[in-house]
């Protein structure tokens, strides 16, 4: 999905959000997670991609054009979400904050998911860890919303 669809489903889930718990600090955290997890692109962009050109109009291509060779892309990981609804549960670390960062995450993943067509394991960190995060696993053909 793009930057942009994620903005706009997440500004809907938050306002939603927002008319539901009346909570600012819940709302705005999830609207900051859902979209501050695509950070883990620009992370992988600086550290694979071998380029003296490196731009931010160059970054949206390369990203557009699935130009890296290698997707570690950490953030986008149903494991790591796994592993924070642990820490979440077993410390009873449960705040409005808290919440709506994990909730935001959960979204942008889902969408992610739904509109990505790619290989149902490919949103598994250990199953691309395993795979040496090979490309062919984000090959992405954008489902046109």
């Amino acid at each position: 999905m793009r930057l942009s669809h994620h903005i706009l489903f997440s500004s809907y889930f938050s306002f939603l959000g927002l008319s539901l718990t009346k909570n600012v600090p819940f709302s705005s955290a999830l609207l900051t997670g859902a979209v501050l997890i695509d950070l883990d692109h620009l992370i992988d962009y600086y550290l694979i991609y071998k380029s003296d050109q490196k731009s931010v109009r160059d970054f949206f291509r390369v990203c557009h054009r699935h130009g890296l060779s290698r997707y570690v892309l950490a953030l986008h990981s149903f494991d790591l979400l796994a592993a924070a609804a642990a820490v979440i549960y077993f410390t009873g670390f449960m705040n409005p904050l808290a919440a709506g960062l994990f909730v935001g995450f959960f979204i942008h993943l889902a969408l992610d998911a739904l509109f990505n067509n790619i290989g149902k394991y490919s949103y598994l960190f250990f199953y691309r860890l395993s795979r040496n995060f090979e490309p062919s696993l984000f090959q992405i053909e954008e489902i046109r919303i």
